[in-house]
């Protein structure tokens, strides 16, 4: 474990460098992104005027870059202007080419594609780990670190509810209790996730607890305050752009609601990401990000 931390510090240290000077190199158009990776990040390679750049999610790419996969198994998906790109052995060296409408949101948000795009991937680094403690099912006691307890809020205009948890032994009883005690939703699950359907109309305001047990017995509880929609920190109107594809609209919005206060608004976040989570790799990423114990915003 004490190698696995240390090769994600290096490599968030490697995606910093490349945080650098993407900013430096904000003149250069960009053109696309890298959406997806599949195999280990150092059977990728990316270079840009013969220099090597940290192969990340969400980096930024121009024209001209050469993306190479190396190994078998290895791809790099990416969006170039408006179709994707797959790279593989078979097509590398594939070499980004020129779009006749480049979308401007990647040359003006650079800055927050690669600083977010170092947190997801340090979160694939993680999950991608033989033993990485992001996997479902594995042995421990029954947690809900997706929770702080008192602290976390989310909004009254949810129609559902998306949850997860930890450890512990399945089946799972799941239960939802209202403000003034009242049943809002429950469930069964042999799985560590669940989505809820609230009642018709909302929640309203004021605490919502939720009490997850296991087969042994073993329970948590955690308790949420339910908010109005217009206390729930508003997006920047930067990423209110028609340029901006709607699933990372999505996932960028969520990133920044979590760097507004955490505790407070990551399961609010989640709310927003998880029903992406199984179509989109950013959104996946984001989500188990926000699982985890450290997640992947304690750097």
């Amino acid at each position: 474990m004490a190698g696995l931390i240390l090769c994600v510090a290096l490599l968030f240290s490697g995606l910093h460098e490349t945080a650098t000077s993407a900013v430096q190199e904000s003149a250069a158009q960009g053109i696309g992104y890298v959406e997806k990776i599949v195999g280990e990040l150092k059977e990728i390679r990316i270079e840009r005027d013969g220099q090597p750049l940290t192969p990340a999610l969400l980096l930024p790419l121009q024209t001209g870059d050469r993306v190479t996969a190396l190994a078998p198994g290895s791809e790099l998906y990416a969006q170039v202007g408006n179709r994707r790109v797959v790279v593989t052995v078979r097509n590398s060296p594939y070499h980004i080419p020129a779009v006749d409408a480049p979308p401007g949101f990647i040359t003006r948000l650079r800055s927050t594609l690669v600083s977010m795009g170092a947190k997801l991937t340090t979160q694939y680094v993680r999950s991608s780990s033989p033993v990485s403690t992001s996997s479902r099912g594995r042995e421990g006691p029954l947690s809900l670190p997706l929770i702080e307890d008192g602290t976390s809020r989310i909004s009254s205009n949810r129609t559902m509810l998306a949850l997860a948890w930890d450890g512990g032994t399945p089946p799972f009883q799941v239960q939802i209790l209202g403000p003034g005690g009242q049943p809002l939703a429950a469930a069964d699950r042999d799985e560590w996730r669940v989505r809820l359907v609230l009642p018709a109309g909302g929640v309203p305001p004021g605490a919502i607890h939720i009490t997850v047990q296991d087969r042994t017995g073993d329970t948590v509880r955690r308790s949420i305050e339910v908010v109005s929609p217009e206390s729930v920190p508003a997006a920047s109107p930067a990423l209110s752009h028609q340029d901006l594809p709607p699933d990372l609209q999505q996932v960028m919005a969520a990133d920044a609601l979590i760097q507004t206060h955490r505790k407070r608004w990551a399961f609010e976040a989640y709310q927003n990401i998880a029903p992406l989570a199984d179509s989109y790799e950013p959104a996946r990423l984001l989500r188990d990000c926000l699982e985890m114990v450290p997640s992947c915003y304690h750097q």
